[in-house]
Order: C-alpha cells, then structure tokens, then sequence
C-alpha cells in the first residue's frame, strides 16, 4: 500500500465536513474519534482552561493528512490533529489509526513552555519509554518528543485506540495541569 502526506491547516471541524464519508461507508470509529476530540476534549480544556469551546474547536486544527491507497476501496485518510490552547503556550498533536481487528492507537505528543508535574497518569501509558519511530510513517517527525520522565515540557506517548483511554488522559491533564 503505497501512503501520500499532504500539509494542510484547516479546523478539524471544516475538514470533517468535507471528507464526511456516505452513509454506506463503514467508518464509525473514524467519525467517533473526530467527535471525542471536537466535543469531549475540547469540553475538558474548555472547561478548565476556561475558555469558549468554540475557540479550542477553532483551534483543533488538522495539520497533516496521511492518504493510504487500498486497492478495492477509496484512500483511506488519516488526519493529524494539533490543538493549540490560547493563551497558555500548550499543544496537542495527536492522531488515531483504527487497525482492522483491533482498537488501533493513538500517539499524543505534548508542548508546554512549563513542566507539566502530573504524580498519577493511572498506568496509561509508560512514563520512561520513548515512542519507537519505526512504523510511525503517519505521525509527523518534527512533533515526535522524548518520553515524560526524560522531558516533562515536551513529550510523545502512546495509548491503545479506545476512546476511553485519551477520553482520560485529557481528564487527568485538564483536571491535575490545567485547573492550578
């Protein structure tokens, strides 16, 4: 399978509604994860940051775009999300690839210009281990950071693909870095 990137910058929420697969178009998990970020996170952050939920969706930009070719099927596109939270000098990147058979991942790189001191992230992802760069063709490398303990201002992790998981990440963040 031969896999494109293409540079953009445009709102999560305008580039949802553009590539808005039919209604036969088997894609739940893609469009259950755009919504997780436009609602769910961007609510978290919102709400602690307090901030319009109107300007964080404005500022969850896709950045990157990975085109995978399949051969009996359209591309499949997987977007590189990037949330800037005004104001605070911090950013998400972060994308979801759903395998077939399997929840996928998400890999999330943060940017802080202040370490974030977080005691409890409740085991979801190893603080010491760095993210392999091997296989991770659809994350931009230029947003690809050391593990938390090496560098608590700009750091890369990976979470298995259930929503829960960065559904509580962005909880724990919001609620143990953002509130203070």
């Amino acid at each position: 399978m031969e896999m494109t990137m293409t540079k953009i910058d445009v709102s999560l929420k305008d580039w949802a509604k553009i590539h808005q697969p039919d209604e036969t178009y088997a894609f739940g998990v893609f469009w259950h994860n755009i919504d997780i970020v436009l609602e769910k996170i961007a609510g978290i952050i919102a709400r602690n940051t307090k901030t319009d939920i109107a300007t964080i969706q404005e500022n969850t930009r896709v950045i990157l775009v990975y085109s995978m070719e399949r051969s009996r099927f359209d591309p499949l596109l997987i977007p590189v999300f990037r949330i800037e939270i005004p104001g605070t000098g911090m950013a998400f990147t972060m994308r979801h690839v759903h395998l077939r058979r399997t929840a996928g991942s998400w890999i999330v790189s943060v940017e802080s210009p202040h370490e974030m001191v977080v005691t409890d992230f409740m085991e979801l992802f190893p603080l010491c281990e760095r993210v392999k760069t091997e296989g991770l063709d659809d994350f931009p490398s230029e947003y690809v950071y050391e593990s938390y303990a090496e560098d608590k201002c700009k750091f890369t992790f990976k979470l298995p693909g259930g929503s829960e998981y960065i559904f509580t990440f962005f909880w724990i963040f919001g609620h143990h870095v953002l509130k203070k």
